[in-house]
């Protein structure tokens, strides 16, 4: 490789590098850059305190206004990784991380949890407790819903049904939309990452 070509290599790697969100440090279990839960936040730190008390599982939510052009999977790793949430040996964290201008979310789950709320679990949370919130505008509901049905299911409790759908519901062609298993298998893991 040219010397010009390693040069500019290197400075878009650079470049790409700089755009990177930075990740705020950790300070609070709720941490919420974008003022959207006010005086909710309290009670949810205080919620979050007690559960990690109760169960040594440690949670944390980060609410962003943008994730300013960087991408949401990498992202979360990346806060994930400096955070460490959970207890080193058991990785029992679980992060939650909302971006309301990008209008998306993510669920991030310590190895530890993972039997308890896999992503199957994760995405009906998102679909079920969170983006109806969200939709509507109520971001603080939406995040107390979704960790309180993830605390639920961390501690090994059933989530209970899903919501039915209308009667007579029907998929592609008239078919019962029960038979698109790896339909909503996709819906649910796309619906971890962006949503509402």
């Amino acid at each position: 490789m040219t010397r010009a070509a390693l040069l500019v290599l290197l400075v878009a790697l650079a470049a790409a590098g700089a755009q990177a969100r930075e990740v705020p440090v950790l300070r609070a279990r709720v941490t919420d850059e974008a003022g959207v839960l006010g005086g909710r936040a309290a009670d949810l730190e205080r919620k979050l305190a007690d559960y990690e008390r109760d169960t040594g599982h440690q949670l944390a939510v980060l609410v962003l206004r943008s994730l300013e052009g960087d991408a949401l999977e990498s992202f979360s790793m990346r806060v994930a990784d400096k955070w460490r949430l959970g207890d080193s040996r058991r990785d029992d964290g679980l992060l939650v991380i909302v971006a309301i201008d990008d209008r998306a979310a993510r669920i991030e789950v310590g190895y530890g949890l993972e039997g308890a709320v896999p992503d199957a679990i994760a995405g009906r949370v998102m679909r079920e407790q969170m983006t109806p919130r969200f939709a509507s505008g109520d971001y603080a509901g939406g995040i107390e819903a979704g960790l309180d049905a993830l605390m639920r299911a961390a501690k090994g409790e059933a989530l209970g049904p899903p919501p039915r759908s209308a009667p007579g519901r029907r998929g592609r062609a008239g078919v019962p939309r029960r038979v698109f298993l790896i339909e909503d298998f996709q819906q649910i893991t796309s619906q971890v990452l962006s949503f509402w």
